[in-house]
């Protein structure tokens, strides 16, 4: 395979007759490691084509999890100035450094993740996330500012407004009104516990219990002295006596959940892969539905309606205990959890005392003579529930 080809600048044609240029009508933008490597390209389209952003495909080298644009460039002012800011946009970033801003980065096109958390946190610097103020950037800080707050990082949120992005105030000269908002940035903490009540009808008793119980779960994840600091701040956005915050009401905690229960660790590995990658769900619904992932089949379906805020999807994003997948390692996963799967068919369909004699062999000659040697093979094979 071409070396251009490995770095993502070109692909093979679907009739297997040469390569195209992946990067044309597009700005190209060159990615570097922290020790300023080469290691991918970025290309941001400049025709309005669906995708806005395409990436160097995932290598040991380049890992979209790992690394942020413009790292290299800002780490000696991040370690000097004790501050990073974070980006959603190759050209936020380009546009902060030509103000003045030298902290600024941003992610590959993905949101934060626990794997970017070691280098945030060399030189111990104070997070600023500058997002969007629409809804995909209210969003993005939302989680990211949880992940953080509960992985001990000091920082703050700006969200820009009336549509604008960094780039766009930095471009009509206006850097001193974004110095001014970085400046106001909105403490981590309380930004996220006003997202999350803002979400709730405080004035419908149900609506205000379940309102609790989700910022309760966010507290709780908290350090002791920390979660202790901003009590009376969550109190009163609820409406509540700060001693329902005490030790006597437990409910069930956002990490409990996967911190406690490994029983089943390739499924959470699976369903926090599609919290970082959702351009994967469709291929994982090929093969699987909700009652494979078993005791999980309920945090799959919140996962598959875009619930990304639920209390337990971001206890499982920021549980550093589970992985997070490549492509490679979650189709592996896969096959094996299929594997089993059909291989446990194998001994409960002659037990089904619902199941007709012609429908019971038809299944296990299909299972045995088909599906079994597919996914030894490394095929994928559509799922089909009545297997």
């Amino acid at each position: 395979m071409p070396k251009a080809a490995e770095a993502g600048i070109i692909a093979a044609s679907e009739n297997g007759e040469g390569y195209y240029a992946r990067l044309v009508e597009r700005i190209t933008f060159p990615i570097y490691s922290p020790s300023a490597s080469l290691v991918g390209f970025g290309g941001r389209t400049i025709s309005n084509h669906p995708a806005k952003y395409i990436n160097s495909p995932q290598t040991k080298l380049f890992n979209k999890s790992r690394l942020l644009y413009g790292y290299h460039l800002a780490k000696e002012s991040i370690y000097k100035n004790k501050k990073i800011i974070i980006c959603e946009g190759y050209l936020d970033v380009v546009m902060f450094h030509q103000a003045g801003f030298k902290e600024a980065v941003a992610g590959m096109g993905t949101a934060l993740t626990t794997e970017h958390l070691p280098m945030l946190r060399k030189g111990d610097p104070k997070v600023i996330l500058a997002y969007d103020g629409d809804k995909a950037g209210v969003a993005a800080a939302l989680k990211a500012s949880q992940m953080l707050s509960v992985a001990g990082f000091d920082g703050g949120v700006v969200l820009f407004p009336d549509g604008q992005d960094p780039a766009d105030l930095i471009a009509k000269g206006q850097s001193e009104a974004v110095a001014k908002l970085l400046r106001e940035a909105k403490p981590l903490i309380p930004f996220v516990l006003e997202k999350i009540v803002s979400r709730y009808d405080l004035h419908d008793p149900r609506e205000k219990e379940v309102a609790f119980g989700t910022v309760k779960q966010y507290m709780d994840a908290l350090s002791p002295i920390i979660k202790d600091a901003y009590i009376p701040v969550a109190a009163t956005l609820i409406g509540l006596s700060p001693a329902f915050f005490g030790k006597e009401s437990r409910p069930e905690h956002a990490r409990d959940n996967f911190t406690q229960k490994k029983d089943n660790t390739e499924l959470l590995c699976i369903l926090k892969t599609l919290i970082e990658f959702p351009q994967y769900i469709d291929n994982v619904l090929s093969v699987m539905d909700a009652s494979l992932f078993k005791e999980y089949a309920e945090l799959f379906s919140i996962l598959l309606r875009g619930e990304l805020d639920n209390p337990s999807l971001v206890g499982l994003s920021i549980d550093e205990g589970i992985k997070v997948l490549d492509e490679k390692s979650l189709n592996k996963t896969l096959l094996n959890m299929l594997t089993i799967h059909y291989r446990q068919q194998l001994q409960a369909i002659p037990r089904d005392e619902n199941m007709s004699m012609d429908k019971k062999m038809f299944l296990l000659k299909k299972i045995k003579m088909d599906i079994l040697p597919r996914l030894k093979k490394g095929e994928l094979v559509a799922y089909d529930p009545s297997y």
